[in-house]
């Protein structure tokens, strides 16, 4: 595995690749070509928005980065909140799925609280496969 920084940027937004097209990331931290990429994230940054979700392509590493950073954004926290991460093409069911999430501790502490809830769902678009009633069931709930 190559230990390479990795950079988000919202749906749709611009990402600059060069002046020709190279294909290469204009570097979003130079000091002078991060002018080029001010859109652009790591994943640190965008834990601090409400909601996030991450979406690509398969196999580009959008798990392996959640699994990387899990203790960072577990501790972004300050201990003032409470962490769920959820592997979706794990959960067999939606009754498993409200189990592991809202009936649990974690969830039942931070509803009792003020403090901060990052819920993580990875693998959505696996689950769904499984689960294919989930967005309906979600919405419902």
């Amino acid at each position: 595995m190559i230990p390479w920084k990795r950079f988000w940027c919202r749906f749709g937004g611009p990402i600059h690749v060069g002046d020709q097209v190279q294909g290469f990331l204009t570097d979003p931290e130079g000091e002078f070509t991060k002018l080029y990429n001010p859109e652009l994230f790591t994943l640190d940054q965008l834990a601090t928005e409400s909601c996030l979700i991450l979406c690509g392509d398969p196999g580009i590493g959008k798990s392996t980065v959640i699994q990387q950073h899990k203790n960072a954004l577990e501790s972004s926290l300050g201990g003032h909140g409470n962490f769920i991460l959820i592997d979706f093409r794990n959960v067999p069911s939606e009754s498993a799925f409200t189990r592991w999430t809202f009936d649990s501790l974690d969830w039942q502490r931070w509803r009792a609280s003020t403090d901060k809830l990052l819920l993580v769902v990875d693998g959505v678009d696996e689950g769904l496969v499984k689960i294919p009633g989930f967005v309906s069931f979600l919405a419902a709930s």
